[in-house]
């Protein structure tokens, strides 16, 4: 074989060995943006469910607040759903953190411990309990939401 076939051999050989490590490149990119995608996904929706949860826990504590000040008496069955409510939210936002505890800032349970250990001390009365619990949660709110968005920023951001 002639020289002008070798250099005819290599520069094949060389274009198939660049557009295959080219698209091994580009399959290996679009994967771990895939990858990233979900993960941003699963985040995002995690965040949005503790935050609906604690959104729905402070709704009890308003309307108890909102009944006291009007110095309201609450029917059973009204309490009873309320009550129900609460509970399926509580429960609601426990399993959320529990099942994502590897995917969420560690801060976020931390900051959900830190409310339940402010709701759970003794008050003087149902007004100040009532009063301290709307306080955790809209304070948990606030911090938490804080969190996500640094989170859930964008590599451009």
């Amino acid at each position: 074989m002639d020289s002008a076939t070798w250099v005819s051999i290599g520069s094949i050989t060389t274009s198939s060995v660049v557009a295959v490590a080219a698209v091994w490149l580009a399959a290996r990119y679009a994967y771990r943006q895939a990858h990233i995608g979900r993960v941003w996904e699963r985040k995002a929706d995690a965040y949005s469910e503790i935050l609906e949860a604690l959104h729905e826990m402070d709704e009890w504590f308003r309307l108890a607040l909102d009944d006291e000040y009007a110095r309201r008496e609450v029917a059973d069955d009204v309490e009873k759903v309320r009550s129900a409510d609460y509970d399926v939210a509580r429960k609601k936002l426990r399993r959320r953190i529990g099942r994502e505890i590897w995917l969420l800032a560690p801060d976020t349970q931390t900051r959900i411990a830190a409310m339940e250990a402010g709701m759970s001390k003794r008050q003087e009365s149902w007004f100040e309990y009532l009063d301290v619990g709307s306080y955790e949660i809209r304070k948990a709110i606030a911090d938490i939401a804080k969190l996500a968005q640094v989170e859930l920023r964008g590599p451009a951001d």
